[in-house]
């Protein structure tokens, strides 16, 4: 009975903390920010859309701060979004996700091969730029799509690798 009672006010701390946490990372002072960080990484995955929703929304203050605490929370749900403000915000936004979504490591493999191919020309250039700081997590990876990929990708993927200086994509394959 004390494992509900204790699940109950959780889930009630939560649905009440969570806006006004979000709301405090977004516009608070340095302690409000601070306990906002606090409150948002006790609360865990369910932070993870609320914060995203503020990262996304380019009228909002400091999204900067959302980008930081999406690293913090370190949901691989944030990933897609994450990659997306790497191609589509303003350069020291763009950066700090790169550094996030870097930091995320293996798990962030695959959402960024998935954007190879995107049809923006920043997206292409935000990943490839991503997957070179990645280096030895993602050359098999991308050894694989050259050996074994669709002609387009294989191009994009060697294209890439040779920006990471790996001569094993020149090789005969």
């Amino acid at each position: 009975y004390v494992h509900e009672a204790v699940l109950g006010v959780v889930a009630a701390f939560t649905s009440e903390a969570l806006p006004h946490a979000v709301t405090a990372l977004a516009q608070g002072d340095g302690v409000q920010v601070g306990l906002a960080e606090r409150a948002l990484s006790a609360i865990g995955e369910l932070a993870v859309e609320p914060v995203v929703e503020l990262m996304m929304d380019p009228e909002r203050p400091n999204r900067q701060r959302a980008v930081e605490m999406l690293g913090r929370l370190g949901s691989p749900a944030a990933l897609p979004s994450l990659i997306e403000v790497m191609a589509g915000a303003e350069e020291q936004i763009a950066r700090a996700a790169q550094d996030v979504v870097v930091g995320f490591g293996k798990p962030a493999v695959g959402p960024l091969l998935d954007e190879l191919e995107s049809p923006e020309p920043a997206m292409r250039r935000a990943v490839a730029a991503t997957l070179a700081r990645l280096d030895e997590l993602v050359r098999p990876a991308m050894l694989d799509i050259v050996g074994q990929g669709e002609p387009a990708r294989q191009a994009i993927v060697i294209g890439i690798l040779s920006e990471m200086r790996a001569t094993e994509a020149s090789e005969p394959v």
